[in-house]
Formats: C-alpha cells, structure tokens, sequence
C-alpha cells in the first residue's frame, strides 16, 4: 500500500512539473535592455555573467546589454526607452530630486570607486593641494561627490579650473591637466601599466561616501512589471557571485567583446581591475546590490546642506523595496488543489533540508566564532607588545590572511578587511617585495621569525613606511601551522629622521661657514619637503630691531617677501611684526578675519594667503633675530609636528644668525686695541731683526692666557712665546708686514709658560706719533685654542680615519650619496673601487699593527696618488679602502674601459716595495668595481656590497687582480685590453688591408671609389671597423693606422694612373679627428704627395661633422694649405652632425655627402625626404657636388636623381670589395664604352 502511494505521489509530482515547465515555456521570454553607464569593463562582469551563464534566461528574460559612452547618458537613455535598466552613480538622487520618474534598484559599489588621479610627482593628497590645478570632471560621472568634498571642504570651486573629460590618460602623462576624475579600479591601473607612479585622492577620506554603479529603472517599469524587476535583480545578483569567484574566466569573456581591444584593454589589466573592486564592493561583509535607506538619506543630506538638492526634498519612492506580488502564472499554478497539496509536501521537504542546513551553518559559524576570537586575542597579545600595531596572521592549510582594523586603517582599507596572500604582498612597494617574501619563506620553512623596515603603497596611493614583524606558530607535533605578526606605521619616524638629516647639513653648513643666506634657505626647503602644503619665509631684524628686512623664501612669492621689507614690527603688525615685537609664536589661522591683520589685507590679497603664523628666532641671549613664518593657501592652523619641526629650525638658525651677527662685528672690532677680554701686547718699533723688539706692557689678559706674569716678559722680546710648531710661514709674513710698517693679521701657535701649546689669533698695528714716527706695535691677541681643537676634532673624528688622515665610512656614504644624486642629473656615470689588502692579517700576526699601520698608511698614499682631486680616497676600515671615480662616460661600456685604467694604476703602484721600519714588505690588492649611471638606480649600501662582492671574486681569482661585478663589464675590459694588444701586432704585422666600393655618375659610369679598412685578425677573421676604430682611437693607434692608409691610397693612385681607363678616377679617404688634428698632418701629406708623385687632385678627403665642434679656425687653415695643392674635401654624413652654415661657407668643400640614414627612409619617410631635398639644393646653391651614400634599391637612386643628385654610392651598385674585385667591376663597367 505504502508503495502504491508513493508511486502516486511521484507519479502526480512529476506531472505537476511538468505543467509547471509547460506553463514557464508558453509564456514568451521579457524582453529587456540593459544600458551600461561606460565602455565594457570588469566593473559590469556581474551582468556579463548573469547573461552568459543563463542566469537571465532561467528567469525568462531575453537580456541585451548596451555598451556605454560619452554619447549615451545613462538617465537620458532609460527615460528616453532605448533601455529598460541603467546604470549610474549615485548622482542619479540629483535627476529624481529633480523631478526624473527614476527608482533605485540596488549598488554594487558600497563605496564609490571614483578618485581624483595625478601623478605622483604632482604631490596631490587633499583637497587644498587641488587650488589652481587643471582638473578634468565628467557631469554626471561622480562629479557631484568632488563637488561636495570641496564644498565640505571649505574651498570654492572659482579656485579650480575645470576642464571638460576626455578620458584620454595622455592629457595627464603629457602634462595638459594635472587631475582628472578616474575609476580607481581602472584608470590608475592603467598608468601604473604605462610606467607612472599614481596619486589617489578618495572624497571617502574627507567625509563624501556615496554609493557607486546603481542599478536604476523607472517608475513606470515598478508599477507595471514588478515580477521582472524582482527575475531581473536575483539573475543579476547571481552573476555578481559568479563573477567575483571566477575572475579568469570573466575577463576571458569580456576581452571577446569587441570593443574592448580598441580601448587597449588586456587579460592582466582585468584581473587587476577585478581584483582592485573588492575594497569597494565589500562582497565579502554585505550581499552584493545591497542599499540602505538611511545611507541614501545621508547622501541626500550632504548634497542639501551644500546646496546641491533643495533644502526640502523627498525620497519616497526612489529607493526600490520587492513586494509580495503574485503573478497570472502562479494563480493558474494555485489552482491544482493536487498540485498544491504535491507542492506543500515538496516544500515541507525541502524546508526540513534547508533547517539541518542552516543547523549546520550556524554551527560552523559557531566553530569560526570561536577561533576567530582566538585569533584576536593572539593579535592584541602581538599588538600590545609594541605601542599601537596592529596584528595580523596567515593561516597556512586555509592559506588566508586575517588583519586587525587597525591595519587595515593602516593601509587605507575598511575595517574587517581580509585580502588574498598575493594583495598582502602587492601593497609592498616593487624594490621591497622580494624582501618581504623571502622573509616570509623562511619563516615558514625554517621558522626564522623577521623585524623589517619597508616602504608600501596603500589602496589610495600613499607611500608609507613600516615596521613588519612575523613570527611561526608550531602545533603541538612541532609543525608551523599558521605565522602571525604586527605592522607599525613608522612614516612619521622615517619622515623625522630625514628631517634630522637635514638638521645636520645646516649644522654642517654652520660649521664649513656658508653664507647666512645659504643656511636660510636650507632651513625654509627643509620644512617645506617635510610639509609640503606650507609656504615659509624667514625674516630678519633690521639694525635698529624695531624694522623686518632681508626676507628669504623659496614656495612663497618673492614679490610678497619683499612687501615686508621695511615692515615696522609692533601689536598689530600682521604674524611676524605681532611675533618679533611680543617676542612669543602667534597664529592666525584665518588672515580675512584676524584684527593683527587688518592693516596689511592689501598685502596678501594677490598671492591667495589665507592662514600664517610665525615664530619669533631669539639669540642665546634670548634677543629677537628674526622671525620664521609658515603659510597656508586655505584657512588652517599648525600642527604639533610643524610647531615642533619650525621651533627645532628656529633654535639652528638662532645660532647661525649670531654668529653671522658675531663675524661682521669682529670685523669692525679688528682694527680696535683696547679689548679688555683679549691680550694687549705693546712693544717698541724696532729692532725688527736681531733680538726683536721689546715688550713694555702687557695686560692682565696677556698673565691669564699665558701663565707669564708681567715681570717676567717686560723688557724681553715677543718671541719668548715661540717654540717647535710655531709656523715658520705666519712667522715671516708678520716680519714682512712689520718690516713695510704695514698692519697685519695672522693665527700663530704659541706656547705657555707651562710648555703648552696656544692658538692665539694676533693683530698688530703700527702706531705713530705727532710727528708721523712709528714708534711703537700694538699687539691684540685672541686665544682660539679650543675653537681651533674643536674645529680639528670635530672635522677629523666626524669625517676623517685617524690613521692615513683619509675619509672615513661616515663621508664615504655622503659623498656616495652626491654622486648618485649627481649622476641623475649630469647622465654620467661612476665607479666603486673596493680594494682589499693581500694576506695583511699575516703581517700583523708577525710584525705587529704598529707595521701593519704603517703599510696602511702607505697604501692611503700610493692610491691617492693613482686618482683624480675630484675623486675620493676612504678607508672603511682595516685593510679595506673604497674608491669614488666620478665623471665617467655616460655609456657604461666606456665608463667600464675607464675604471679599469684606474684599476691597473692601484695594481702598479703596488710593485714597489713598501719600506716598514726596517721591514721591506711586498703587498698586493684584490680590486672589486661596480659602476653606477641614472639608468639604474641604486642605493648606497647596495653599491658597497656589489664591490665587496667583486673584490671576492677577485681574490678567489688569484688576488693582486680586479674584477667587475657585472661580468658582462669585465668581459668588455678584457676584451678591449686583448684587442689593443691585437691592434699593436696588426700594425707590425700589416694585417690590415683597404676595401674600396665604388661611386657612380647619373650615367651609372664608376667616378671613383671610397676607401673602408678591413682587418684580417688571425683568430678573430675578417675584423670590420665598427669594432676596432673607436679603440685605435682613444689609444692613439688611430695615428699610424691611419698613415698607413694614407700611403696604400696613394700607391692605388698611382697604379690606377699608368691606366688610361682608371686615370680618371678619385679616390676618397676618411680621416679620423685625432690625425687631422695632429699639428703637422697637413706638412706630412704634402710630403706623402710630393715623395709619390701622386696627382693631388685625384685624392679627396673626407671629414666629418663632429671635427668642425672644436678647433674650427685651425681646420679651416689646413684645408686651405691641401687645397691650394690641389687635394679635395668632402663633408662626410652631413646633416647628422653640428656644422653651421656660417662655417660651411668658410670650409674650401668640393662635396657635400648625403648620410645613409636619410637615404634609406627617403621613400617612407617624408621627414627624410625633405632633408635630402635640401642638402641637395644647399649643396647645388653653394657650388658644391653632392653624393649619395647607402644606395640601396632603384627607388631611392630614381628619387636622388629626380631631386638633382648626381653621384651615389651603395649597395645597389656594389659592396666595399677587395682591389682585385674592383678591377672586375671597373672592367665590367667599362666594356660599353670600349
């Protein structure tokens, strides 16, 4: 019986599904268009999805998606009914407030990903750096949300200037807009793509959250079909979660569609999209589309309290809630009682199912509760071992990532935030990320825990610094299971330690004497790179301190400094009168609005100053100096960091000011005698020779700062305070002055009583009397010991090794650091010289340090001595020294070549034998080199470790050597090495042999030849000159090579000349820069000529560009002296070079020579085309022939003619051949006419 009955059951079951399948068929599929708000992106993959997995058609919809554009407004086209959904920004609450009969459906964006996007270099992080840039806004595209930020903001968009969006990233690369509205899943991935760093400026940061993409329709589409707008949003929905899971297949999808290549779109860029959504559609914390009406009623808010909607507005009916609707398919469903009845067991079924499912869930979500709270307790342990970190943990089976909220707000991310192993690591600036990985590894392999300092990028495009610290946690088995760690944001620290850096290069500058000018401007850049938003200027006090005079500024206008010049200080004098007059800090955060500034308005009205506050520079006697003044573009206040950075300044500058005060009234002083602080000698006039003059008084200075009472030193000569290091040199400069009756000044050691040693800093003036009569010396004398001690010590323990007197590690790092600094701007290239001693441990061990400082001392000598003034010469410590070579060749092949002779100097001068005491030792280097250029940028510490590892290298190949750290570049140096020898063997052995290849008339008759030189090296082969000619030139072989080829030409025309069908040919030389400039290189070859009894005017030589750079005159007066013998010239490569047309007229050319490069794109090229044009008819217009080089097709040599050219010389004809070759074609050529 139980069976029977559940075979009805089944059997009346499977009959009702099947009415209902049939009923589902016989109603025709909605048709609906759905109109996308831009091109096709990842940003629409939900409703891709919906459309591609048949989501849309299992609820009986037949969706077509419209692409999106500038040409189709998303509200004009739904109103319009060219589409049934769109899709919009929440700008759209502005359309229903406005009267437009619109319903929003759901957002898929809980937070608007539109951004405002510069570069990076622009320096664009809020809103107030915005004043005055070019930004591109597109009406109806997020604009309303930047409008509210400013607005919110307190800056009025007349500041702005506003430009229409063309959405073109080049108007931004290119410089033509500074800002521009963009996607921040999309636009600034595509810059980064292109090379450039981004900046991201989110209104979420300032207090503007809207929503982003909201799926819209109409009213009318509510009232009327509310069943397909709830088929509609569940298919939709489904395709998002679709999406979001399967982002690779998605792309794959979206790059089919055909438009998206046209747009530059790729399967990367995407995935980047997609994976760059997730922050702002939150999927993962809400249900996707999720809206919420108190949310809307905040937006809605924000736009009326800015006016942007009118103060009263009403909501109702905008935001879309489903209601219970039953539709005419249901009904015919309801009125089966049978099926019915099937359908409530089925349902009853399916209920009992869905209760031990969510049982089960719940229960889960139980477990994870549990673990998840132990997981935070794990983080706030972690947190509170260090002040405010945040924690984070990786669990290794899940492999998933948990961060605390406070690294998520760290990185600029929502809190409860989770990303993907990868995300966690792309947030790692690129240098830094393989550190972090390899960090990471080992922690998890080798349970080696890590302390880092790194730089990251968050989700907005800052640049922080942070201290990252992981650790392995092991089960109970012993195993890692899971690593766990802190993240601190130490960019603040990071900020103040450059900000201490440049602390000490003021102090520096205190210390070297710069010009107080230099100093003030070093303090105002220095506060304006730690805040960049502020514009400073310092100010001092005139003479009479009641007056503002000698303004500096960098940001700040200097039109506005100079206003102040003069400016009476007082009560209400503006900031800096009110601050040097009351002698205490004073803030105005609102210039229009603050009484001290109510006289001087006109002032600042021009330069768009709305905020200022100054502090007042004090003496060490707490005397007002001056006065350091910080302003702001908008109406703000300081910051404790500003306050506490500009107060740290303003004590420096205290310093420097008085002292620059201090010198100039020393100056004045100098010439004065009475000074009762310092020592007064008097003595007679004369004897200046012999025992001196004596002394007949001294003042109680004088018994204090030598110990000498005045009986003892009456009546005796000054010299009784000389001894061993009195300098001979201050000596007789005083003694000359004495002996001209001449005042004079000078710093001299002197000596105590006690026997020790004084610097005293002596002016002594003539004095007369009535009558004219020198009579006597007035001797004042200041004791600078300990400033002359200080001086030492702190130059020489700061900066200097004790022992060979070299800079020590500090000033190698800073001057290393300029050089990199300098590199970037000059394009040239450095050098890293790391030598290490041979066996130098061997001899301490035997002979003592005392003798192993002596060879380091002797070392410091000999490879100072092998370098340049401008370069420098440090140990870094024991047998270590590092070399800085500067100024190298901008190509790292050469600069290589460069070092490399620098190398094997150090290596020479180790030769002789260094004399230790009575020990002659023999020692040698092992050399490490690496180079540094612009085009590969470093950091210091990594340049020491590249040499360090270089010289390694070449101990390990047998010391008293050098090696590159690129073996590339070694492989270069000893390659150029092997080949100069091979140039010298050439040369003797005459393995050089001259290629000739042949020019030709319009007629196609051969005219003559150029010469080109081969080298039949005897492993190498057949050498071309490209590899060998640069080198005979910096070595100066280029000298008899080029004699040698010379003399070969001559003999070839005096061969072709006993013929009477070669007679007339002319044969074209190149000659190098080097031999032509040789002083007596016009004297040898009208030697050469004479001596062969060659016909001059059948030899052309051929010069180039570059040569007329320098030396012009000089070369205009040989080719004048060959060209009165009868010798031709030709400008070879002309119009690749720096000739003028002044000089061109000067030179006694024959010839102009068309270079290849223009000839090969005559045909492509229309650029080329003109300039071959031109040489053509600048050559004709001047009288001089013109030929052709790289002839290479009969297009080109058609062209050539048709413009005029009359001789060529290329491929087309022949290539450079052999003399026995050209025999052959010369012969060829010549049959017709015989």
């Amino acid at each position: 019986m139980r069976v029977l009955q559940f075979k009805l059951y089944l059997t009346t079951w499977c009959v009702g599904c099947l009415l209902m399948a049939t009923g589902m068929q016989a109603d025709a599929r909605s048709q609906v268009k759905l109109q996308l708000k831009w091109h096709h992106q990842f940003q629409f993959a939900g409703y891709y999805a919906a459309l591609e997995k048949g989501y849309y058609r299992q609820e009986n919809l037949d969706v077509e998606i419209i692409e999106g554009g500038k040409q189709r407004p998303p509200v004009k086209q739904l109103l319009a009914g060219a589409a049934t959904y769109a899709i919009g920004d929440s700008d759209i609450l502005i359309d229903r407030v406005a009267g437009k009969p619109i319903v929003a459906i759901a957002s898929t964006f809980q937070h608007s990903p539109y951004v405002l996007l510069s570069l990076r270099e622009q320096q664009i992080f809020s809103p107030q750096d915005l004043i005055g840039k070019r930004i591109m806004l597109s009406n109806g595209l997020g604009e309303a949300q930047f409008i509210a930020m400013m607005n919110k903001q307190g800056i009025d968009m007349k500041l702005l200037k506003i430009v229409p969006h063309t959405w073109n990233l080049n108007d931004l690369t290119q410089g033509k807009v500074d800002v521009m509205s963009a996607y921040a899943s999309v636009e600034p991935i595509q810059l980064e793509l292109q090379g450039y760093s981004p900046a991201i400026l989110s209104t979420q940061k300032f207090g503007v959250d809207f929503y982003g993409d909201i799926l819209f329709t109409t009213e009318q589409e509510i009232r009327t079909h509310p069943e397909r707008v709830e088929a509609f949003l569940r298919a939709t929905k489904k395709g998002w979660n679709y999406a979001f899971s399967h982002p690779e297949e998605l792309a794959d999808l979206i790059l089919k569609k055909e438009s998206v290549s046209k747009n530059g779109i790729t399967h990367d860029t995407l995935l980047r999209e997609a994976y760059a959504m997730r922050p702002y559609v939150m999927s993962d914390i809400v249900e996707v589309g999720h809206m919420n009406q108190e949310r809307w009623a905040h937006i809605a808010k924000t736009l009326s309290d800015l006016n942007m909607i009118p103060k009263r507005y009403v909501l109702d009916g905008f935001i879309y809630h489903p209601k219970s609707n039953m539709d005419a398919s249901a009904a015919r469903w309801l009125g089966g009682l049978g099926l019915a009845l099937l359908a409530l067991i089925g349902t009853v079924s399916v209920w009992n199912l869905q209760i031990r499912r969510k049982v089960r869930i719940r229960t889960k979500a139980l477990q994870d509760e549990v673990l998840r709270r132990e997981h935070a307790e794990e983080l706030l342990k972690i947190a509170g071992e260090a002040a405010r970190l945040g924690g984070w943990i990786l669990e290794l089976e899940e492999q998933r990532v948990l961060w605390s909220d406070e690294v998520a707000a760290i990185h600029d991310l929502p809190a409860g935030y989770t990303p993907s192993i990868e995300e966690g690591v792309s947030y790692f600036v690129p240098e830094h990320r393989h550190i972090i990985q390899k960090a990471v590894h080992d922690c998890i392999h080798q349970g080696e825990p890590y302390d880092l300092e790194l730089e990251k990028i968050t989700a907005l495009g800052r640049r922080i610094w942070v201290r990252t610290i992981g650790q392995p946690v092991r089960d109970a088995y012993g195993n890692i299971v899971r690593l766990q760690g802190a993240f601190q944001d130490i960019s603040e620290r990071k900020k103040l330690e450059a900000f201490k850096m440049g602390q000490r290069a003021i102090l520096e500058k205190i210390a070297v004497d710069a010009t107080l000018n230099e100093i003030l401007h070093a303090a105002v850049a220095l506060i304006e790179a730690q805040f960049p938003h502020c514009l400073c200027s310092v100010m001092l006090l005139d003479h009479d301190e009641m007056h503002l005079a000698d303004g500096v500024s960098i940001k700040l206008d200097a039109r506005y400094v100079t206003q102040l010049h003069g400016l009476t200080i007082g009560a209400r004098a503006g900031s800096c009168g009110t601050a040097a007059y009351e002698k205490r800090r004073v803030v105005v955060t609102d210039i229009a609005q603050d009484p001290l500034w109510e006289s001087y308005q006109h002032l600042v009205t021009d330069f768009g100053l709305k905020a200022c506050w100054s502090s007042p520079i004090f003496s060490s006697k707490q005397k007002v100096l001056g006065t350091f003044a910080v302003y702001y573009q908008t109406v703000a206040g300081p910051t404790d960091a500003e306050l506490e950075l500009v107060d740290a300044l303003s004590h420096l500058l205290g310093i420097a000011i008085e002292r620059h005060q201090s010198q100039q009234h020393l100056r004045l002083l100098e010439t004065g005698i009475a000074r009762l602080n310092d020592v007064v000698m008097i003595t007679e006039a004369e004897p200046i020779d012999a025992g001196g003059p004596r002394i007949l008084f001294v003042n109680d200075a004088f018994e204090r700062v030598t110990g000498y009472s005045r009986e003892e030193v009456i009546g005796k000569s000054p010299r009784i305070l000389q001894g061993e290091h009195t300098q001979k040199e201050e000596l007789r400069k005083i003694k000359q002055a004495l002996q001209d009756w001449q005042p004079v000044r000078a710093e001299v050691i002197n000596y105590k009583k006690s026997g020790e040693e004084i610097w005293l800093e002596l002016d002594i003036v003539p004095i007369s009397d009535d009558t004219g009569w020198y009579t006597h010396w007035v001797a004042v004398e200041r004791d600078i010991t300990q400033r002359k001690q200080a001086e030492s010590k702190i130059q020489q323990l700061a900066f200097y090794d004790p022992m060979t007197n070299l800079p020590n590690r500090q000033l190698l790092l800073d001057r290393l650091e300029q050089r990199l600094a300098s590199s970037t701007r000059t394009h040239h290239a450095g050098a890293v010289i790391f030598i290490d001693l041979d066996n130098f441990k061997s001899l301490n061990d035997t002979h003592g340090h005392d003798v192993g400082d002596l060879l380091l001392i002797e070392v410091a000598q000999r490879v100072v001595a092998c370098v340049r003034e401008t370069d420098t010469v440090s140990r870094l410590g024991g047998d270590e020294f590092v070399v800085i070579i500067d100024e190298l060749d901008e190509n790292l092949q050469e600069a290589a070549v460069q070092a490399s002779a620098v190398c094997e100097k150090i290596l020479n001068s180790f030769k002789k034998p260094f004399h230790l005491k009575q020990y002659v030792h023999h020692s040698s280097p092992s050399i490490g080199v690496t180079l540094f250029n612009y085009q590969q940028p470093t950091t210091v510490d990594e340049l020491l470790r590249r040499a360090d590892l270089a010289m390694y290298k070449a101990k390990s190949s047998g010391r008293n050597t050098y090696r590159f750290f690129d073996p590339q570049m070694q492989a270069v140096v000893n390659d150029r090495v092997s080949l100069e020898g091979d140039l010298h063997l050439g040369i003797r052995y005459q393995q050089f042999e001259l290629y000739y290849q042949p020019q030709m008339d319009s007629a196609r008759h051969v005219i003559g030849a150029e010469t080109l030189i081969r080298w039949h090296h005897p492993d190498r082969g057949l050498v071309m000159p490209g590899q060998f000619i640069q080198l005979a030139e910096d070595s100066g072989l280029i000298l008899p090579i080029g004699q040698w080829i010379l003399e070969t030409a001559c003999k070839q025309l005096l061969a072709w000349a006993a013929q009477p069908h070669t007679a007339h040919l002319v044969l074209a030389v190149n000659v190098s820069a080097r031999q032509y400039l040789q002083a007596d290189f016009a004297e040898k070859l009208i030697a050469l000529l004479d001596r062969t009894g060659v016909d001059p005017t059948k030899l052309k030589l051929e010069l180039t560009e570059s040569m007329l750079v320098e030396n012009v005159e000089d070369i205009i007066v040989k080719m004048s002296a060959l060209k009165a013998k009868g010798v031709g010239f030709s400008l070879d490569d002309f119009g690749t070079g720096y000739s003028s047309l002044s000089y061109l007229k000067r030179l006694p050319l024959d010839q102009l020579k068309i270079d290849q490069s223009f000839v090969r794109d005559v045909m492509t090229d229309p650029n080329d085309a003109s300039i071959v044009r031109a040489i053509i008819t600048l050559g004709l217009n001047l009288g001089l022939d013109v030929i052709a080089e790289g002839v290479e097709t009969e297009a080109q040599l058609q062209i050539l003619l048709a413009n005029g050219c009359k001789a060529f010389q290329g491929y087309l004809f022949s290539k450079p051949v052999p003399i026995t070759q050209f025999d052959s074609l010369l012969n060829a050529a010549t049959l017709p006419a015989n």
